[in-house]
């Protein structure tokens, strides 16, 4: 009976071991990427570029713009990019790189709320033009804060994150526009908002700078 109790504990013990290695061992922690969830706005250096962002809290991002990133980026998709964010100057070989992109992205999940998370995503974005996290690129191609932000814009912006290079709208305005109104059609197919919501953001002009 003794014996049996040992080797049960023995076993406990190796499988909390091998738990908190999974988690825990040969990846990032968590603190770069809580720089990007601040209770009010501020500025960090960003750990990948070293570059000074803007950066400001959940309650400052409207809910066009965040129901705009729900719909082109669904959560598990959000924690997924913030880890790959974190590991930006790994040097890590590419299997080593996608296992760990994995791991680090379930341990975010016991760190961050869904909000939280989106939070780091979009003051992590980058928008081009040498323009990172959602306070500068807003500024930068609507002339405004986050928080000011209309419809149109926030899907404008949101769609920018997934390619800057391709729809950036001083350079390819008939691609940002494509872009914008796709964000739209899924905000819409997700009951985000209503069609004629999505149709009359539609007719919104784009920036040309």
């Amino acid at each position: 009976m003794r014996t049996k109790l040992i080797v049960g504990v023995t076993l406990v013990v190796i499988s909390s071991l091998l738990v908190f290695s999974y988690f825990f061992i040969a990846i990032p922690g968590t603190a770069e990427a809580a720089k990007f969830n601040p209770s009010l706005p501020t500025t960090v250096i960003d750990g990948c570029s070293g570059k000074s962002v803007q950066v400001i809290p959940f309650n400052d991002l409207p809910k066009t713009l965040r129901d705009a990133v729900s719909a082109q980026e669904p959560a598990r998709l959000q924690y997924a990019q913030v880890a790959r964010q974190s590991l930006c100057n790994s040097q890590r070989r590419a299997f080593r790189y996608v296992v760990h992109s994995y791991r680090l992205g379930q341990k975010f999940r016991f760190r961050f709320s869904a909000n939280e998370i989106q939070t780091i995503y979009l003051n992590e974005a980058y928008f081009g033009s040498d323009t990172f996290g959602i306070e500068s690129g807003a500024l930068l191609y609507a002339h405004k804060h986050p928080k000011e932000l209309s419809l149109s814009e926030s899907a404008l912006l949101v769609g920018i994150i997934w390619s800057p290079a391709r729809y950036s709208p001083p350079n390819y305005p008939d691609a940002a526009r494509t872009r914008r109104n796709k964000v739209l059609d899924l905000m819409a197919a997700q009951s985000l908002i209503s069609a004629d919501d999505a149709e009359r953001a539609k007719a919104d002009p784009i920036p040309a700078n």
